[in-house]
């Protein structure tokens, strides 16, 4: 999905995380110009860890601009991340610019 999105993207510079945060490579410099992508692509749901995303967001704001995309159902209907309002909502409690939050829809 994400090579598709962004034809930059290469397998040296990205990653795939789960858990999140322990996977990440080690900081690097912050480039200015640059912005790192998060990307999630499953069900949308609070059992799915998808608030953690949006914490994983916030702490990484002090080391690069970062945007974070989202691509999935909402399912099951409700919860705190119930729709792409709810999701929007989630990301703004959590302290991050609602311009870096994406949501690309249920795509197949």
């Amino acid at each position: 999905f994400y090579q598709r999105l962004f034809p930059h993207v290469t397998p040296a510079n990205s990653c795939v995380l789960y858990p999140l945060a322990e996977h990440l490579p080690a900081p690097v410099e912050r480039v200015p110009g640059t912005c790192l992508r998060v990307g999630y692509l499953g069900r949308l749901a609070d059992d799915k860890n998808v608030l953690a995303v949006l914490e994983l967001g916030r702490e990484l704001q002090g080391h690069a601009e970062v945007e974070l995309h989202f691509a999935g159902p909402f399912y099951p209907p409700g919860g705190t991340v119930g729709s792409a309002a709810g999701l929007f909502d989630a990301a703004v409690r959590a302290g991050l610019p609602a311009g870096r939050i994406h949501y690309h829809g249920n795509l197949p």
